[in-house]
């Protein structure tokens, strides 16, 4: 193993490094990481107290070396910033590198390769691609000879400003051409005012856009059914199926409502039509062929089968001793009976002005009563009051 050794005394110090140079093993050769191809910088451990205190002891951190007790871990860029010249995909960068890419120059902020500047985390802009300067100078005619050769026109490079940084929770990704910086906040490409969170770095934006090429796309848009598009963003197009398969209306859509149509249906064949099932006109019951305008409505059984709307509720008795009524279908029949309700032998079809009783309501008023004269009352149904001479 080869090592340097260096002593500065000055003072009441004294100061001790030892740098590692390269290790050799048997059967090939190990060269220490240092610096770090991961950091680009060199680490040492100093020590803060016993012995050695005050010296320096450099450690490869790439084979996972780490300071011991009383010892302080320090670190530094080994050559500051390393110009790589123009960036290339098949090269390997670690921290600090430099490249110049389409004209602006870029640091490198950790061990990268094939990422092409800028890219947020890996590298950053040092120095942005400036105006073209002027021309330079014509050179001096030669004596006999052509016109010089114009100079080449000089690139200026622009000042990154400094002292820049991005409101919370946005964060720097780049610098712009005059040396602004960049943020990594939301965009809203469309124009349509509702953003895409490309780094998700705002947790507040629970609604993102998620068309940001159409500005009549976004959280909230009125949706267009059964188009395949999720105009609102909730995942979903909207489907309306209108037809419903009822033999009573023809249903269809247009736009976003369902328009019913009604239809003449004779479903159960009882030569009456309706546009729905129950309660349809004419046909009140397209369901029954014993419902429809001309069938019988029986009564008193609490079904409207002639769709009148009411069920037939008729009442024939009227309680009349001297008829018999009694119901035929949707009429009343009365038969005429003799009745004798004052049990005075002699009985009649009706209470009063009957045959041959004339009052069936009074015993003492029938065909064989004495008429008592003077009166007024016709006792004995002759059509007269007696009255003598």
């Amino acid at each position: 193993m080869n090592k340097i050794k260096s002593e500065f005394i000055g003072g009441k110090g004294r100061f001790v490094s030892g740098l590692i140079i390269g290790m050799f093993i048997a059967g090939g050769v190990a060269v220490a990481a240092i610096p770090s191809t991961t950091t680009g910088k060199i680490t040492a451990c100093y020590a803060t107290s016993g012995a050695n205190k005050g010296a320096l002891r450099v450690i490869d951190t790439d084979a996972n070396e780490k300071c011991k007790s009383g010892e302080k871990q320090i670190a530094w860029t080994s050559n500051g910033l390393r110009f790589r010249g123009a960036w290339s995909s098949s090269a390997s960068y670690v921290i600090d590198d430099v490249v110049v890419h389409n004209g602006s120059s870029y640091i490198a902020l950790a061990a990268t390769k094939n990422v092409q500047p800028p890219s947020a985390g890996k590298w950053t802009l040092m120095a942005a691609a400036g105006q073209d300067g002027e021309d330079g100078v014509d050179g001096v005619d030669g004596v006999n000879g052509e016109d010089g050769v114009d100079g080449v026109d000089g690139v200026d490079a622009a000042m990154v400003v400094a002292d820049q940084s991005c409101e919370a929770p946005y964060r720097v990704i780049g610098y712009n051409s005059q040396g602004t910086i960049m943020c990594d906040k939301p965009v809203d490409t469309d124009g349509d005012t509702y953003v895409v969170d490309l780094w998700n770095t705002d947790p507040s934006l629970v609604s993102e856009d998620c068309n940001d090429s159409n500005d009549s796309i976004y959280p909230g848009a009125s949706e267009v059914p059964n188009d395949s598009i999720d105009q609102d963003c909730d995942g979903n197009d909207v489907v309306i199926v209108c037809d419903d398969g009822d033999p009573y209306t023809y249903d269809y859509l247009t736009g976003s409502l369902c328009f019913t149509f009604p239809q003449d249906a004779d479903v159960d064949t009882d030569g009456s039509f309706a546009y729905t099932a129950i309660g349809g006109y004419p046909d009140c019951d397209d369901t029954d062929p014993n419902i429809n305008p001309s069938a019988y409505d029986f009564p008193w059984d609490g079904i409207d089968q002639n769709c009148d709307g009411t069920d037939n509720q008729l009442d024939c008795d009227d309680r009349d001793p001297y008829t018999y009524d009694y119901f035929s279908y949707d009429q009343c029949q009365y038969i005429a009976q003799d009745a004798d309700v004052d049990s005075d032998g002699s009985s009649a079809d009706r209470p009063y002005g009957g045959y041959p009783d004339c009052d069936d309501t009074d015993p003492n008023i029938n065909p064989w009563a004495y008429d008592a004269p003077w009166d007024g009352i016709d006792q004995n149904c002759d059509g007269m009051d007696a009255m003598p001479e």
